[in-house]
């Protein structure tokens, strides 16, 4: 019950700031008021403007980890939690998502996100993280937002048939062994985008164009249920809600699989989160990577 009332209270103190117009600047302070306080060791960086995040959180890694050769090493108490580290900037200049290609990051209406994580505090398959960060992402606009959002697979969250967040995993590799020592996750969420580029605005769109977004507050959900898929992504309900977020199931489907463009119809997502593709040339492909393409109009 102390907890609850504690946290009613942040909660309250944050609405009110919504209010004084302050909510639309990112500040660490806001993030961690919303923090649950289990992950009060987490590093928070904010940015007016940077690159991209998610090199500033392997930079980040890189530091603490040449601090550890030195005997200096203060990285979330020697590597105990799940979460390390939250870094967000309030525009990047040259945001990623996967297949090289850029993220439209503009100033001040979206959240762009990096969560390093301890590639040994994942328990389950490291390969799941994006599906895991998939769900999350939905849970957490939807516990802040009251919005319910589609997964287009593998690793775009979808809204009325457009885009409204991009995320891309990196792992970061041990100098030393070679070994994956951290996962570094790049969320990039519009939320109160209104103008896109040409190449781009009949694909995305934003969480809402009318009103405040408390984004300080989403940022902190999604850290937290990031975390928690990451500690339990053997979780068999993680899969399952993948499944039912889907956008693409039974869809019809444009896909490159050994080099040939083919088409096809989604028929399943498997447990390793495998898309499985009846393909018109009869056969039935596995796609464990790569893009599709969607025909017609779909929610």
């Amino acid at each position: 019950m102390f907890i609850k009332a504690t946290m009613d209270i942040k909660i309250k103190y944050m609405e009110n700031s919504i209010k004084d117009n302050n909510i639309n600047k990112i500040e660490e302070g806001k993030i961690r008021n919303y923090l649950d306080d289990s992950y009060n060791n987490a590093v928070i960086f904010t940015y007016d403007k940077t690159d991209s995040t998610n090199i500033r959180a392997k930079e980040y890694a890189k530091e603490q980890k040449a601090k550890h050769n030195s005997n200096t090493y203060d990285i979330a108490e020697s590597r105990k939690e799940v979460l390390q580290g939250i870094f967000v900037a309030e525009e990047q200049t040259g945001g990623r998502g996967r297949l090289g290609r850029t993220f439209y990051s503009p100033e001040s209406v979206g959240i762009y996100m990096s969560l390093l994580i301890p590639a040994d505090k994942i328990q389950g398959d490291i390969q799941m993280i994006t599906i895991g960060t998939a769900v999350a992402v939905c849970h957490s606009v939807k516990k802040v937002c009251n919005i319910d959002l589609g997964i287009k697979w593998v690793n775009d969250l979808y809204k009325n048939g457009k885009k409204v967040c991009g995320i891309l995993a990196e792992a970061v590799n041990d100098e030393d062994t070679g070994k994956i020592k951290n996962i570094v996750i790049g969320i990039g969420i519009n939320c109160t985008t209104e103008e896109f580029p040409d190449e781009i605005s009949d694909k995305a769109t934003s969480l809402s164009k009318e009103g405040i977004i408390d984004r300080n507050r989403l940022i902190a959900e999604i850290a937290e249920d990031v975390a928690d898929v990451a500690g339990r992504l053997s979780d068999y309900s993680i899969i399952e809600e993948y499944r039912r977020k889907s956008i693409v199931y039974g869809k019809e489907v444009t896909y490159n699989y050994k080099g040939l463009e083919k088409k096809g119809v989604v028929k399943e997502i498997n447990d390793l989160g495998n898309l499985v593709v009846y393909a018109d040339d009869g056969s039935v492909d596995v796609l464990s990577s790569g893009e599709v393409s969607v025909k017609g109009e779909w929610t």
